[in-house]
């Protein structure tokens, strides 16, 4: 009796996740084009806060080149870990796209 209700069990929740898939993968792929806004908006962050640097770097009268090298780094490190943390938001949104195995 107890191996019939663990049975009943299983099947539904088989069938739940079966019924669920289309929206997990849905939703997953709503994340991943989220992600990939945010990526482009991060590039095109960088790139107005970096030329704004390049500008200062040109222009004589800014501060030192040492304070500007130090905010392009801080720059670039910042960029990177931001980049980094988006792939890995996108890998884990994309093992949500696989079937699930039951």
């Amino acid at each position: 009796m107890l191996a019939f209700k663990r049975q009943g069990r299983a099947k539904k929740l088989r069938a739940a996740v079966q019924e669920n898939q289309p929206w997990v993968e849905s939703y997953a792929t709503q994340g991943l084009t989220l992600i990939d806004i945010i990526r482009a908006d991060l590039k095109a962050a960088y790139a107005d806060r970096m030329e704004s640097i390049h500008a200062r770097w040109d222009d004589k009268r800014a501060p030192g080149r040492n304070t500007l090298a130090r905010s392009i780094f801080n720059l670039n490190a910042e960029y990177a870990d931001a980049m980094d943390s988006l792939k890995a938001l996108s890998l884990s949104t994309m093992v949500c796209r696989r079937p699930t195995p039951i």
